[in-house]
């Protein structure tokens, strides 16, 4: 209570709420804090080039990771070869009579005769004649089970000439101390997130 002869404090007439919605059209009072209808479109849209800048950046990285899977398997797959080609004999004996392994065969161009074992094995050419037709690929699966691509492996074998050119025969040549040398060239090619990839591996070595 306030003294006789005391009035009571004027108050703003915004201070109490009256219970009565402003007028159409009105404009918001000076100090009013809110967001109009185009600062939340604005707001939204930021957010949203955001989000989608952030998804882009994850997809990227992610394509990344997955090329370098492939790539890693596909080194493996050619290291394989390459140390098959280093280590085993270049021939085989079927009786009293050797025979090249299809491995070490020259080739005139890409094949993938001698890289496939089992049926159509190279360690015994004897009784497994060249198959009809023979094959200019070997079909393999990069990156497991989870995420698997196709991927084709081929070989190019030649001789090295005296002179330092390749051949696939030779005629009018004598085998040094060494021996004879051969090259061995090992590709893979595949298709990842649609990007054709291709990596080689090349060794040389001397035969028999």
């Amino acid at each position: 209570m306030y003294p006789p002869g005391r009035h009571h404090p004027t108050l703003p007439e915004d201070r109490f709420c009256t219970g009565q919605a402003r007028p159409p059209g009105a404009q918001r009072p000076a100090g009013e804090r809110g967001f109009t209808l185009v600062e939340a479109m604005v707001a939204t849209l930021i957010f949203v080039m955001f989000t989608l800048g952030v998804y882009a950046l994850v997809i990227q990285s992610y394509n990344m990771t997955a090329r370098i899977r492939y790539r890693d398997d596909a080194r493996a797959m050619l290291l394989t070869y390459v140390d098959q080609f280093e280590r085993l004999q270049t021939t085989t004996q079927v009786g009293s009579t050797p025979y090249t392994r299809w491995l070490f065969n020259p080739a005139s161009g890409p094949t993938g005769l001698g890289l496939r074992w089992g049926a159509l094995c190279d360690e015994d050419a004897f009784n497994n004649p060249l198959p009809d037709p023979v094959p200019d690929h070997l079909d393999v699966t990069l990156g497991g089970a989870k995420a698997p691509i196709a991927a084709q492996v081929t070989r190019e074998v030649h001789y090295v000439m005296p002179t330092g050119a390749s051949s696939d025969v030779l005629s009018g040549t004598s085998m040094s101390a060494a021996g004879w040398l051969i090259t061995g060239k090992f590709t893979i090619s595949y298709v990842a997130n649609g990007q054709p990839e291709t990596a080689s591996m090349t060794v040389v070595r001397s035969v028999p």
